[in-house]
This record gives C-alpha cells, structure tokens and sequence, in this order.
C-alpha cells in the first residue's frame, strides 16, 4: 500500500470514529428526552431518579403526578436492593392513593395534603372501602403518615356522614357499639388509656350487626383501632 493509500485509510478511519461518537451521543440525548417526557421531570432538574417520584426526602408522600406508569419507566434504572424496595414501596402507595381518591367527587390525597370537604361518590360499593382500609392498615406498620392520613379521612368522612343521619337512628346494638368507640376514640384520634376489654366489646357488638351502612362506618372505626393496637405492639 502506498503513502497515499495509507492516508484515506487514515482519513477513513478518523471519520469513522468520530461518526460513531457522534451517532451515540445523539442516540444518548434521545433516551434522556424520551425519560424526561415518560416521568415527567426537567432534564435541568437536580436527580432524575426513583426518589423524585416522593413528595420529599422523607418518602412518604408521592409526588404530584407520580403515576403507575412512571414508576414502571423508572423502575428499568433500579439497580440494588434499595432501589427495588422504593419501587415496591412507591408502587403500593400509588395504588391506595388511588384506590381512595377514586371514592371521592374529585382527588382528596394531592401531593402530602388532604383536601377538605369533598364528598364521596354515591355509588360507592362497601366491598371497595372495607377493602381499602383492609389493605391500608396491613402497609401502616410503622404509624406513616400516608397510610394514618387516608384511614383517619375515610373514618371520619364516615362519622361524618353517620352523623347526617344521627347516631340516634343506629339499632340499639349500633347505638351501644359506638358509645364504647366514642371512649376509644376522641375527636378522630385513638386514645392511649383504652383497654382490650373496651375493643373486644366493641367489636363483639359491631360484628353482629346486619350488613349495611351502619356495620360499614363502625367497622371503620374498629379497623382504625386495630391499628393503633399493632402500632403499640400490642396483639388482640
């Protein structure tokens, strides 16, 4: 090969090289877009990361517009053990919060604020809320505001509802069930003088009662009690 063919091949290959240097660079730019537009977060931001998808640094609220979707997107740069627990943890968080603010006429839980006075839906089936406060207070271990937040809510939108009514139409075994809750149970927050023997009553009256309304908004209550219970490590 002579020295003029040794110098194209050199040129070539320069060429060559800096074509695909600049060829991943702008296939790299274009994942980076394509991430910043799936979850939602300014490329000049200060992380592009799982925690962004929380309210703050204290993870316990989610961050206005975290959805489903974009924690399956983020959930591809999860890479140890930390990162897949915040992505479990993100995603069931994202699911109770949406699972309850679809009980109501518009969203309740946005951002770490629960909005006020919103009524819920009139068509409503029991299964959903018992099933939501089932599942609630199986995640609440450890008192998180979250999950207290939506089980205290829905106990008091209950009572309040309850009270439209007024708790002097319950039957007489409703009647006598709340009387002891109220004992429990003080301006929405569950004492911490209460005794067993008050809960166990309480939930003896509250599980013979019929199906319905009334059953429904002092299971509630119940529930919220069992929390506190498990909370203070206490088995019942």
């Amino acid at each position: 090969m002579n020295k003029g063919n040794k110098l194209i091949w050199l040129f070539l290959s320069i060429a060559f090289a800096v074509g695909a240097i600049v060829v991943g660079s702008m296939y790299d730019n274009k994942k980076k877009e394509d991430l910043v537009k799936e979850v939602g977060v300014e490329e000049g931001s200060k992380e592009m990361t799982l925690s962004s998808l929380y309210f703050d640094k204290s993870k316990v609220f989610l961050a206005k517009g975290t959805t489903e979707q974009k924690i399956n997107t983020m959930e591809k740069s999860a890479k140890n053990d930390e990162d897949k627990k915040m992505v479990k943890d993100l995603k069931q968080r994202v699911e109770i919060q949406t699972r309850f603010n679809d009980l109501f006429e518009e969203p309740v839980l946005v951002g770490n604020k629960f909005k006020e006075k919103v009524s819920m839906k009139n068509d409503n089936k029991k299964e959903d809320i018992d099933n939501l406060v089932s599942d609630a207070s199986s995640l609440n271990k450890k008192e998180d505001p979250f999950y207290e937040g939506v089980l205290t809510y829905l106990a008091t939108v209950s009572e309040s509802e309850g009270k439209e009514t007024t708790h002097t139409e319950k039957s007489g075994n409703a009647q006598k069930a709340q009387e002891i809750i109220n004992m429990i149970i003080v301006d929405g927050a569950v004492q911490s003088d209460f005794t067993l023997e008050q809960y166990y009553a309480a939930k003896q009256e509250v599980d013979g009662l019929p199906e319905g309304a009334e059953k429904t908004e002092l299971m509630q209550q119940i529930t919220q009690i069992q929390t506190a219970l498990t909370n203070m490590g206490i088995t019942y």
